[in-house]
């Protein structure tokens, strides 16, 4: 639990100091700072997903989940409890969204709660506490107040995997964390993507992919025993 608090400490502290910098940022600096964060992640994203060993549950993964966002409309949702914290400014929703996903697809903000529930090793959640620190600063020298509330969301979805960690450490295996990993690497592709405005896409509605595998290996699992 106390690595999850430094993360997000990590994060409110990054902003505060980000936002003590946003008065001397102009909008061309906003553009490239914008277009080398889109290079980047797209970057992160090919390396943890180009060479997946297991290609066919991710595309299932991704498939699934995807429809299940879509059909839920989780980005609709997201969005609108969102402007409840950014008096309905629309850049502030945004830059929620933008910021939680960066910080919330990787594989470290998964990796990281199970091993501090399982194991009670912090060593992965404080290094990045380290580096949402520094992203922090960045985001919120472009989007303001607004990675505050990022600070208290993704708390919240840490916890969440955190505490189901012992539900699922039955199924846990090094392969079933390399699947969630690559998954959540072609969502921050996508992710670069939509900070590039090379395209369009409503990321959120991916997120449920993140969990996918973990049901698809549960089936397996139970389909072994059973046969």
């Amino acid at each position: 639990m106390i690595g999850l608090i430094t993360d997000s400490l990590g994060i409110f502290i990054g902003a505060f100091i980000g936002i003590l910098l946003k008065k001397r940022i102009t909008e061309n600096h906003t553009q490239t700072i914008f277009t080398i964060m889109g290079i980047i992640t797209i970057v992160l994203g090919l390396q943890g997903v180009i060479e997946s060993d297991a290609i066919l549950i991710v595309i299932i993964s991704l498939f699934i989940g995807s429809i299940l966002g879509v059909s839920f409309d989780i980005d609709y949702r997201v969005k609108r409890f969102a402007q409840r914290f950014t008096k309905g400014s629309s850049h502030s929703v945004e830059g929620i969204v933008t910021v939680f996903m960066v910080l919330a697809a990787g594989a470290l903000s998964i990796i990281g709660p199970m091993k501090a529930g399982l194991e009670g090793d912090l060593s992965i959640m404080n290094f990045k506490a380290v580096l949402d620190f520094a992203s922090a600063v960045i985001f919120a020298a472009i989007y303001g107040k607004s990675v505050y509330v990022v600070s208290i969301f993704l708390f919240i979805y840490q916890l969440i995997i955190f505490l189901s960690s012992k539900i699922i450490e039955p199924y846990l295996t090094q392969a079933l964390i390399d699947q969630i990993s690559q998954v959540g690497s072609i969502i921050l592709i996508a992710i670069g993507f939509d900070l590039l405005d090379l395209k369009k896409i409503q990321v959120i509605n991916l997120l449920p992919s993140l969990l996918m595998p973990i049901l698809i290996n549960i089936i397996i699992y139970f389909a072994g025993n059973l046969f």
